[in-house]
């Protein structure tokens, strides 16, 4: 996906960074310098055996074939360039005008990849599928491409810039740092690597559109019904803040001594009993290990998103807070033990949409229906069992989270969208 041109020329220096950044914080880390020593003496000669292979095989590659994807459709049929065109992103128009005023508006950058071209005759395209937009907007696969790549780029460069700060203040200040840093520097570093093909990707298909090919988008999963699937296809801006809250205040902990946050976060009973009641929402802020924060990170991203799209932002996350707060009050009855993370408020979104299924059962369509009905039970039986199994796993917060949520969800319902698609002809 191509980048403006300042952009363009720090892309580069930014992957460069972010390569590195897992040095920096290595060389920092308590016993860093043997670590990276090591790293550095392994993974040379790796790097350099990597390299040859490739250019060996680049000297032996075939001719280039066409890069996989249909051919454009052509120039635009002159009796179809009368008009008027309305551009219209994620349902509401932006653009409306006859058909130069659209492609000045794409040479001019105004225009986004999975905009949708409206006109006349029943035309109805992404503006990558014309023939005539394709120099200057990317097509859909290539856009999501371009910002998974991005988007794992300047995470890394965050987490790298933080790691780098704290471990350079600790080394100033004297602050103890705790002897697994060596261990998530190492794994960070493996994460970093992931750029690589995520560039490359993105290369390939930017070079698929120069050659005057759209590549196809990736397929989508339906819930059985056009409308349905229309009305979960927007954004989802509240989980992607709460995801971004999460993980930096998490990672912060994880980084500083435990005392430094950590515990002043944590569900702690004494301390609510004190007076600390705080603490029942923001035991979900932190989590106890880089594995932990990873798994609550994927649910809350899949789980979180998709319930922002039936539901709507607010009640999302009225949800979710909902359930920490109910998780961290059975937790606090029945549990005596610190707790920390955010799956009481996760159960609680089960539990939401478990409730939203079986509400409109009678109007889903079977996809949609396992996705709402079976999956949320699936998801509660298997988790519960985990946690049986798993000791250290704080089975009464769960519990609570979902209960609030069920009871959460029964009362907010869905968004009326939602409720619309469901009784249209196509729903």
């Amino acid at each position: 996906m191509p980048l403006p041109r300042a952009a363009g020329r720090l892309e580069p220096l930014a992957l460069a960074v972010a390569l590195a950044c897992p040095l920096a914080v290595l060389a920092l880390s308590p016993g860093g310098w043997p670590a990276l020593l090591r790293a550095l003496e392994v993974g040379g000669p790796v790097v350099a055996i990597w390299l040859l292979v490739r250019r060996l095989r680049r000297s032996r590659r075939p001719p280039p074939r066409p890069a996989v994807g249909p051919p454009p459709i052509g120039p635009l049929p002159p009796e179809a360039w009368a008009g008027p065109y309305r551009v219209r992103r994620r349902g509401r128009v932006v653009l409306s005008g006859p058909w130069d005023e659209v492609v000045a508006s794409a040479r001019a950058g105004r225009l986004e990849p999975l905009d949708e071209v409206l006109g006349s005759r029943d035309l109805a395209v992404a503006p990558a599928d014309l023939a005539d937009l394709l120099p200057f907007v990317p097509s859909p696969a290539e856009a999501r491409a371009g910002r998974a790549y991005r988007a794992y780029l300047l995470a890394t460069l965050a987490a790298g810039g933080a790691g780098v700060a704290l471990l350079a203040w600790a080394r100033a200040t004297g602050t103890p740092v705790p002897e697994d840093t060596t261990l998530l520097a190492v794994l960070f570093g493996i994460a970093a690597l992931l750029l690589l093909p995520l560039r490359v990707g993105a290369r390939r298909l930017a070079a698929a559109r120069a050659q005057g090919l759209v590549p196809e988008p990736p397929p989508r999963r339906t819930l059985g019904s056009a409308p349905l699937d229309a009305a979960l296809a927007g954004p989802t801006p509240a989980t992607r803040v709460v995801l971004a809250v999460v993980v930096a205040i998490s990672g912060l902990a994880l980084l500083l001594p435990p005392d430094a946050l950590l515990l002043r976060l944590a569900k702690d009973d004494d301390a609510i009993r004190r007076g600390e009641v705080w603490r029942l929402v923001t035991a979900g802020l932190v989590h106890g290990s880089v594995l932990h924060l990873a798994l609550n990170a994927i649910f809350l991203s899949n789980l979180g998103g998709f319930y922002e799209r039936l539901a709507g932002p607010r009640r999302m996350l009225a949800v979710l807070w909902g359930g920490v707060l109910a998780g961290s009050l059975a937790s606090f009855v029945l549990n005596p033990h610190p707790s920390v993370g955010i799956s009481g408020g996760l159960f609680a979104i089960v539990g939401a949409l478990l409730a939203a299924g079986l509400r409109l059962r009678r109007a889903l369509p079977s996809p949609a229906r396992r996705m709402l009905v079976r999956a949320p039970v699936e998801i509660i039986v298997l988790n519960l069992a985990l946690g049986l199994a798993v000791p250290i796993v704080d089975n009464t917060a769960h519990v609570g989270g979902l209960v609030s949520g069920v009871l959460l969800g029964l009362a907010l319902g869905v968004r009326p969208e939602i409720r619309a698609a469901l009784v249209s002809p196509g729903g």
